[in-house]
């Protein structure tokens, strides 16, 4: 049995009327088909009267019989059904009960009767700056504005988000998102209440934590520099800090490599609340800890602030709340190895500040990254193929 809302006629097999013996009668207007049969021309010369139910409903529907192999009810508006809406406020929907709850059955319409023809769609056209966004945060971008758009319409809804993109590995990779968003990682992943409002929230903390602030403006290089490898023997440390500008959450993170530019390892650390130039500091000896404890002792360490470097070298007096890190650091360059520490640009730290902006999305403390991230292996490869490899021992 076909149940249908495309066409206007509802119709009976021949090989069920006959197979039931069910009572025909005339049709008042017989018409011919507009296809052949096995034998010859299709003609409709009878009616039959088909009991007809779905769970407790039961109802009884007149039909064209026709030498079909199914029969064909409509659950749209045939012609006889018009009338009975119009005058008995009929609705064209039925309610099955099923396990104790109630099912209805609801023809869609004409626009979700086509699975390829979107309900809506939105569309932004990048300008300015948002044209240099990589390919994950034009992709992330894209995610927050769409869910801006249409929040008022998914707040009382339970909807599904499809990509093609691994932006939503963001999403998903942290422990806790907000104390009361219910959300956790792993075998028992649960999705929040208010996914949107979870997403949204994080959308924007990643966003503006791409943003530089002033301070970062005014200690960054403006010439056009490329990450550069370290020479023979040595490893490379490439550390940056993180700071959310609306909830002022800091984190910061790092990379190590060799050198062919070959990942090491790498860390993110979630700071809470804390300054710029705190989170820089605190990227600093993260990254020379890791490398003390991994037993390197030829070390090229890089940051894009220039404030952070000239502090670790010159010992400038710092807060209270840097001058124990201050002091840790220095007994930490005063160790039996070599450290040479380097300020760079910005645009040469790329690494380093993908891994610290994600940092704002993982669990308070410090985490060690076994394997890079997905998000920064294009930025790994592009450092590679336009660095150097330096001939000479260090």
């Amino acid at each position: 049995m076909v149940i249908d809302s495309g066409s206007v006629t509802n119709v009976a097999s021949t090989l069920l009327v006959d197979k039931l013996d069910l009572p025909t009668m005339k049709h008042p207007k017989p018409y011919k088909l507009q296809w052949l049969n096995d034998s010859a021309e299709a003609k409709v010369t009878k009616q039959v009267l088909i009991s007809f139910s779905i769970g407790n409903y039961h109802t009884k529907v007149l039909c064209d019989v026709v030498p079909m192999l199914v029969g064909h009810l409509l659950l749209g508006r045939p012609w006889q059904f018009d009338s009975r809406a119009h005058h008995d406020c009929y609705k064209n929907c039925y309610s099955v009960p099923f396990n104790g709850k109630i099912i209805v059955l609801k023809p869609l319409g004409p626009r979700e009767a086509y699975e390829d023809q979107p309900i809506a769609y939105f569309s932004e056209k990048l300008s300015g700056a948002s044209l240099n966004y990589s390919t994950y945060d034009k992709e992330l971008y894209a995610l927050k504005r769409t869910l801006e758009t249409w929040q008022h319409y998914l707040w009382s809804r339970e909807f599904i988000i499809h990509s093609d993109h691994e932006s939503l590995k963001f999403l998903k990779s942290q422990v806790e998102i907000e104390q009361d968003s219910g959300l956790t990682i792993g075998s028992d992943f649960q999705i929040p209440n208010e996914v949107h409002r979870v997403i949204l929230y994080h959308t924007k903390v990643h966003d503006e934590a791409w943003r530089p602030s002033e301070e970062d403006r005014g200690t960054s290089c403006d010439n056009d520099k490329a990450w550069r490898k370290p020479m023979v023997g040595w490893i490379k440390v490439n550390t940056d800090g993180a700071v959310c500008r609306s909830s002022r959450k800091a984190g910061c993170g790092g990379i190590i490599r060799d050198n062919y530019g070959n990942w090491i390892k790498g860390f993110v650390s979630n700071l809470g609340y804390a300054s710029v130039l705190s989170a820089e500091i605190w990227g600093i000896n993260h990254g020379l800890v890791t490398a003390w404890n991994l037993g390197f002792r030829k070390v090229e360490l890089e940051s894009d602030s220039s404030q952070a470097i000239k502090m670790i070298q010159m010992l400038r007096e710092a807060g209270f709340n840097l001058r124990l890190l201050q002091h840790k650091i220095s007994c930490l360059l005063a160790s039996d190895w070599e450290v040479k520490a380097t300020h760079i640009p910005r645009n040469a730290n790329g690494c380093a500040d993908t891994i610290a902006k994600h940092s704002l999305a993982s669990s308070i403390g410090f985490n060690m990254l076994d394997n890079h991230p997905s998000v920064v292996v294009s930025v790994m490869l592009r450092d590679a193929n336009n660095s150097i490899i330096h001939d000479h021992v260090g």
